[in-house]
């Protein structure tokens, strides 16, 4: 009665391995499949090359690491907490000595015993498990075969938590016999099972993306309506900015209507440096960039004979002008031919 009173308490507050687990991290990452050696006189393998308390009983991966103890069905986890009271009595009967990074409290017990858990989990856990020191180890059970098939799978090839259930039914086909280590075991899905079960699987999001779809389908109405407001109001917009620029340029043309000559449109290609020739001018415009003709030059003075002993005057070198030449003259000239006139007179 009282075992199976045990047994009910494990299963209520216990948490099996796979889809309905909890896990959790720990301070382990082990890129490779460790080598795993068994403890002698013990079902239980213990890893010599960690520098971890890692064992692997009855088709289980068990870790101890600080004060609490964890589980799980691949060699890097993912790992489930396990409660003082599930853990198998195998397991805390290996001895101190296996254990490779062992707690501070492990330092006063023996290396050839088993730690002294009784006393660091206290009474009431030592009368749940009165006797779990002692045991036949001629009725002890023989080790689980190792899961090497989980050797090929390192580092990026490591499965996720849903693929490592398949692979389990697929490669290992042990159970495990310990009535604490079943409760932590899920029994993994064969291959005939992973196959009618996978269409139910990939159904599954099929609702939810229904759902979605039907969701968008709702909203399509007011989103609609949205994007034509939207729509609207950038046309009108748009319409309001060319009629202000087509306001600017008529109030430009009315302030400058000197400047709406059409301006030559900009050449953006090679520029050729050969002469161009001159464009003509347009009829009725007077030529300005021609060269004036060339004028007749004036007919020399003609000039009258002067009596002899009679010189000319010094600021003229031709004779007398005539008296219809006189008048024409600027009146100094004409006062200067009277004077030489005169002149010749007294003589």
């Amino acid at each position: 009665m009282k075992n199976r009173l045990l047994l009910c308490w494990l299963l209520a507050g216990t948490p099996l391995l796979g889809g309905a687990a909890t896990y959790v991290s720990v301070n382990l990452n082990l890129s490779t499949y460790p080598d795993l050696v068994p403890v002698p006189g013990y079902p239980v393998y213990y890893a010599p090359r960690l520098r971890a308390n890692f064992f692997f009983y009855d088709g289980l991966y068990w870790l101890l690491s600080g004060d609490n103890w964890y589980v799980s069905s691949w060699y890097n986890g993912p790992w489930s907490y396990v409660g003082p009271d599930a853990v198998p009595l195998f397991v805390l009967r290996v001895p101190v000595r296996y254990y490779l990074a062992p707690p501070a409290y492990f330092v006063d017990w023996r290396r050839d015993g088993p730690p002294r858990w009784d006393r660091h989990w206290g009474p009431d856990w030592e009368r749940r498990h009165e006797g779990w020191e002692h045991w036949d180890r001629h009725a002890a059970p023989r080790p689980a075969p190792l899961p090497t098939y989980q050797r090929q799978y390192t580092g990026n090839r490591y499965p996720q938590p849903a693929q490592q259930q398949s692979l389990q039914g697929q490669h290992y086909r042990y159970r495990p016999h310990d009535a604490v280590a079943q409760q932590h075991f899920q029994a993994p899905l064969t291959t005939q099972e992973a196959r009618d079960t996978r269409p139910a699987q990939l159904s599954q999001p099929v609702p939810e993306r229904q759902h979605a779809a039907s969701g968008r389908q709702e909203q399509q109405p007011w989103q609609q309506q949205r994007q034509q407001e939207r729509q609207q109001e950038q046309q009108q917009r748009q319409q309001e900015r060319q009629q202000e620029q087509q306001r600017q340029q008529e109030r430009h043309q009315q302030e400058h209507p000197a400047q709406q000559r059409q301006q030559p449109a900009p050449h953006y290609g090679a520029q050729s440096h050969a002469p161009q020739p001159m464009p003509s001018p347009p009829p009725g415009r007077m030529e300005t960039n021609r060269p004036p003709p060339e004028r007749e030059p004036a007919p020399a003075p003609r000039q009258q004979a002067m009596p002899q002993g009679h010189a000319a005057p010094p600021h003229e070198g031709a004779g007398r002008p005539e008296r219809g030449e006189e008048r024409k003259g600027p009146p100094a000239k004409q006062n200067e031919g009277r004077r030489d006139r005169d002149q010749r007179d007294e003589h």
